[in-house]
């Protein structure tokens, strides 16, 4: 099998879940658990109405992901400098945060690290449906990598990725949308401008994430939860308030239509009143909407479950007031997932940096490694008050505090350069 043929059979195989997944994400949901009768009469009022919790499920993740810094051994601290001068001049923060949410959303995100014009390393992030990493299965070594998407004149784009060169391809025609599942190896052709292009690096410059897509178990119950929805607002709509009824009446007959015309019209402001002895008034019971605000919740202490996001992203409130302590025991299986993923994804940033560096004239370490923040959710207070105690009690050199409660070798840099010239300026006899 071709490599055209093995890049197309990979990415059309996953696309199909990542698209669901992205729909669901962006708030595109189907309209399930309805019967016929209930679609034909509401579906087009209520296509749109949704709850989409979506979103919650993978951005609480991802906005506690923060890359603070790289680092290495003592001969590579100059490279490590020189790695996040670069990821801050990139404004990769941003760039991090979309990728993690990718990878958390479609359980793959791809990055490719190339050079621009002026030959400066670029990071950019892909559409997860278009890309594709082919691995030896025996070893996990990447032998290439693959992008397909859509031109601007119709026409499907293919380049491959390997680490000696790029490959470029474009079909011969274009390509209806609802036809690209069938699309074959002979349907390319290399493309009339540079078709080879070479790879002086080694390396294939597309990197992937990976991880288990949050979205996946927990898009049944955001359609329960739509459907949920649904049923309240029909219910306030035919059903929220009292209904009146009466009988002994006779009701008058229309001389046109022929048709029975109501005898009474319903209104705050309007009273009921007959002459007929034997008519009778009442009403029905409205409907209990309590009932439906606790199915929905049901369902948000379902998601919150199944997904581990803890029950305040779906303000679910637990309780009044938290303590910090507190709060970090509710979180405990949240904040473990998450430095799980960040165990996942360093050394996947750390060879991009590696390749980044490389780009710009740097040979870079293979101990570079990437330090991350916390995701533990803490308070201030409590959190300085433990590291005092571990100062006052174990001994802990205050530079390794610094760093534990988030600041970067920078930040301690500078701030003991500040102290040293504090003490200084004081034995001069300077107040500062």
């Amino acid at each position: 099998m071709s490599d055209i043929t093995t890049a197309l059979d990979t990415i059309r195989q996953y696309r199909p879940e990542k698209q669901l997944l992205t729909d669901y994400y962006n708030g595109n949901h189907r309209l399930l658990f309805a019967t016929d009768k209930f679609r034909d009469t509401f579906g087009q009022i209520l296509k749109t109405m949704r709850d989409n919790l979506c979103p919650i499920v993978v951005d609480a993740a991802s906005d506690r992901m923060e890359i603070l810094n790289f680092s290495g051994d003592d001969e590579s601290k100059e490279t490590a400098d020189r790695a996040w001068q670069l990821w801050k001049r990139e404004q990769m923060e941003l760039v991090s945060n979309s990728t993690h949410s990718e990878v958390l959303k479609t359980g793959e995100a791809y990055l490719i690290v190339w050079p621009d014009d002026t030959k400066k390393a670029k990071f950019y992030l892909q559409d997860s449906r278009n890309c594709a990493v082919i691995t030896n299965q025996e070893t996990g070594a990447v032998l290439f990598a693959a992008k397909l998407w859509p031109d601007r004149e119709g026409k499907l784009r293919l380049t491959l990725y390997y680490p000696d060169r790029i490959l470029r391809f474009v079909s011969t025609n274009k390509i209806d949308k609802t036809l690209v599942a069938e699309i074959k190896e002979s349907s390319f052709q290399k493309v009339a401008e540079n078709p080879e292009m070479p790879n002086p690096y080694g390396v294939v410059p597309v990197f992937k994430f990976e991880a288990n897509p949050v979205l996946a178990d927990a898009i049944p119950l955001q359609d329960a939860l739509n459907k949920t929805v649904c049923d309240k607002l029909v219910a306030m709509e035919f059903a929220a308030f009292r209904q009146r009824w009466a009988t002994g009446l006779e009701v008058p007959i229309d001389d046109i239509t022929g048709k029975a015309t109501p005898p009474f019209k319903a209104g705050a402001d309007r009273v009921w009143a007959v002459d007929a002895k034997d008519a009778k008034f009442g009403d029905f019971t409205e409907a209990d909407l309590e009932q439906f605000l606790k199915v929905a919740d049901s369902y948000r202490l379902e998601m919150a479950r199944v997904s581990g996001t803890p029950l305040h992203f779906f303000s679910i409130n637990t309780s009044d007031a938290m303590s910090g302590e507190a709060l970090k025991t509710l979180e405990s299986r949240f904040t473990k997932r998450i430095w799980r993923h960040c165990l996942n994804f360093g050394p996947v940033w750390a060879r991009a940096m590696r390749l980044a560096l490389l780009i710009e004239g740097t040979n870079p370490p293979e101990s570079l490694t990437v330090q991350w923040n916390s995701p533990e959710q803490r308070s201030d207070m409590e959190f300085l008050e433990t590291l005092g105690l571990k100062r006052d009690t174990l001994d802990i050199p205050v530079d390794t505090l610094r760093e534990e409660y988030g600041y970067t070798e920078e930040d301690i840099t500078k701030f003991n350069a500040a102290n040293e010239l504090s003490f200084d300026d004081s034995e001069k006899g300077v107040v500062v």
